[in-house]
């Protein structure tokens, strides 16, 4: 009878926790559908694609470029993948970071650095530069569902060259210390004194970097099947008793 009582109950609560966590791609940025030049080409582990043909924004030598992105519920991220323009066969070593509320005046909410990145290399474009991958990994940091900027600085390049963050267009916003918030619809520009915007599948245009974030999401409610399970079970455990009792 205690086996089976056991059982029961076990069985319940694993229905209430199964998919409560689980690794994951929690934002990729830009939104490209399968099949784009480079998707075949991005190592395994990472998701998204490098656009890597229209612009991209120097984060070493003094400057800070940031990237919008959402999430609709809460999530804890583990992990940052982006797309890196650089001066051939020279590596990015380090790189600062921050997660913030805000690029201008906003709250930091997490930040590291100089932290380790691992490069690898997807191609050339036609500007003759390499297009990497960089990874880096960050202390676990939950988040609830909101609007974050992902920022990079202070990249630290082998051969102290300058080094680019990919402007991949997508759904995020751009911002650049320089320049402030990077706004398509200027002139159909980032802004008045710098490249043009990235064209996205659907026609739209955007200023936003190549990136994505990996860890956890988590399920805050129990899905209504397993909370009936679980009322199964203790119903079941009830009549175990009863019978017991016998």
């Amino acid at each position: 009878m205690r086996a089976y009582k056991l059982a029961l109950f076990a069985m319940a609560l694993g229905a209430v926790g199964a998919g409560a966590a689980r690794a994951d791609v929690l934002y990729k940025n830009p939104n490209f559908p399968p099949g784009d030049v480079f998707s075949s080409s991005w190592p395994a582990g990472t998701s998204g694609n490098v656009a890597g043909q229209t612009d991209a924004w120097t984060i070493n030598f003094g400057y800070t470029v940031g990237s919008s992105f959402v999430f609709s519920a809460p999530a804890t991220v583990t992990g940052v993948d982006f797309g890196a323009w650089a001066f051939v066969g020279d590596t990015l070593q380090t790189i600062d970071w921050a997660i913030v509320t805000n690029p201008v005046g906003g709250m930091t909410l997490a930040s590291g650095g100089p932290t380790s990145v691992t490069q690898s290399i997807v191609t050339t474009n036609s500007f003759g530069y390499d297009l990497d991958v960089e990874s880096f990994s960050i202390p676990a940091t939950l988040l609830g569902a909101g609007t974050y900027w992902l920022e990079l600085n202070t990249a630290s390049v082998a051969n102290g060259d300058p080094i680019f963050w990919d402007q991949g267009g997508g759904t995020s916003m751009g911002w650049e210390s320089a320049d402030g918030f990077l706004d398509p619809a200027v002139e159909g520009s980032c802004n008045n004194d710098h490249g043009s915007a990235t064209n996205n599948p659907d026609g739209s245009q955007s200023c936003g970097m190549s990136f994505d974030l990996t860890g956890t999401t988590t399920a805050t409610v129990p899905e209504p099947g397993s909370l009936g399970l679980l009322a199964g079970a203790l119903i079941g455990l009830g009549a175990i008793r009863r019978r017991k009792r016998a």
